[in-house]
């Protein structure tokens, strides 16, 4: 959806219905798996089977990435760090699969694959950390309405404890309505 801002719930409900629907499509390859009886097709069920966990935690870190991106800066600062695991285990996975079609098609790539993979895991994590920090300092700061919080020390005069204890409480009060307001889906 580009140029839609979607909510946390909306992203919630789709990432869960596209959890289910995976595990729909996971049950209904094994039956047909079972059915023909083709080496090929057991074989890549039996791996999807085996990759389960893989392929569930990574869609939970993307889901958990698009849910704080939809907050505003500085409760949105998580999300690149849950884009970039879950990019790297969609490369691990991408990169089982390969090892998966070398068996079958005897593709001679395993020697490749076994270096590419300690130069692409580190490379994705930061290249999309980087990007990702660069698009929340790239977005103009959002105006917020005056929410009480208690106002900076005047320039030359340091801030009190009593300043900075009040803006942490504000900021945990801000953060977790802002979590119980998307949940609610206003």
């Amino acid at each position: 959806m580009a140029g839609t801002k979607r909510s946390a719930h909306s992203i919630l409900v789709s990432g869960l219905i596209g959890l289910i629907l995976c595990l729909v499509f996971l049950i209904v390859m094994r039956m047909i798996a079972n059915h023909y009886q083709s080496p090929l097709l057991t074989g890549f069920v039996d791996f999807l089977y085996a990759n389960l966990v893989l392929i569930i935690a990574l869609s939970v870190l993307f889901m958990a990435g698009e849910v704080f991106e939809t907050f505003s800066y500085p409760y949105n600062l998580p999300f690149p760090a849950f884009n970039a695991f879950a990019s790297v285990l969609l490369v691990l996975f991408l990169i089982r699969m390969l090892e998966f079609f070398e068996i079958y098609f005897t593709l001679s790539i395993s020697s490749a694959i076994a270096i590419l993979q300690w130069i692409l895991f580190p490379l994705i994590f930061i290249v999309v950390i980087v990007t990702g920090y660069l698009s929340i300092f790239k977005k103009p700061p959002e105006e917020t309405p005056d929410t009480g919080s208690p106002q900076p020390a005047p320039a030359g005069k340091p801030a009190s404890w009593e300043d900075v204890g009040g803006e942490f409480r504000q900021m945990l009060y801000d953060f977790f309505s802002r979590i119980r307001e998307e949940i609610k889906g206003k």
